[in-house]
């Protein structure tokens, strides 16, 4: 059951066998059926299929309908929301994937955003440092051990996205006015935005591990909920 001051955390593999695939197909609607068939490579048509069809199965289920019934609406920069009649039960939910896994949140009445990144080398993560963090941001990694420097950066790349899908704003959102908190992965802690207090106080973000070797942070509207 997903409260008020819940949010739900859902963690998918993306290498499933071939009767699955078929039968998260069936709950597609036809323009993303269509959207399936334009990619290039099968391996991304597959897992396309699988994350909008696991997404089907997990709103249907808080929603109390068949999965194919859901629909979608889209905001200017892509992030999709339920229409009505849905809409009306104030469900919000996110995605992201990362090479082989999906992450889906779910929340009731708040606005969120969440991001999974699998930890690798990024040859561009000094020219992305440099560009996109704040001040604050740029310290904090530096000021980690060399051994830890890269996964430090890659949280704070992975919380810095959560933030701009939570706004629906996609990355037009200029990333180095705002500052992601890159503690420990324990509770949730406050955006801190430039010259605007009032609307960073709206915004918690919280780093976690969905799975091994993976890094991942969920940013929701307002204080005091818990990830489940």
């Amino acid at each position: 059951m997903l409260s008020d001051q819940d949010v739900h955390l859902w963690c998918a593999s993306l290498d499933q066998p071939a009767f699955r695939l078929e039968e998260l197909k069936q709950t597609l609607s036809e323009d993303e059926q269509a959207r399936a068939e334009r990619f290039y490579f099968e391996r991304d048509r597959r897992r396309f299929i699988l994350r909008r069809g696991l997404l089907r199965l997990l709103l249907g289920d808080y929603l109390g309908v068949a999965a194919n019934c859901v629909q979608f609406s889209y905001g200017h920069h892509g992030k999709p929301a339920l229409t009505e009649p849905f809409s009306e039960q104030k469900l919000q939910f996110n995605l992201s994937h990362s090479q082989g896994i999906a992450l889906y949140a779910f929340a009731l009445g708040r606005d969120l955003g969440v991001d999974v990144e699998r930890l690798r080398p990024i040859d561009e993560a000094d020219q992305m440092m440099e560009r996109f963090f704040s001040p604050d941001e740029k310290d904090a990694i530096r000021a980690a051990p060399a051994d830890e420097r890269h996964s430090t950066f890659l949280r704070c790349w992975i919380r810095k996205e959560a933030y701009v899908k939570a706004l629906g704003a996609g990355l037009t959102w200029p990333l180095d006015v705002f500052s992601v908190p890159l503690g420990a992965e324990e509770s949730a802690q406050p955006v801190t935005i430039r010259g605007n207090s009032k609307e960073a106080s709206r915004w918690f973000v919280q780093g976690f591990v969905p799975v091994p070797d993976y890094v991942a942070a969920v940013v929701a509207e307002g204080d005091g909920w818990k990830c489940q």
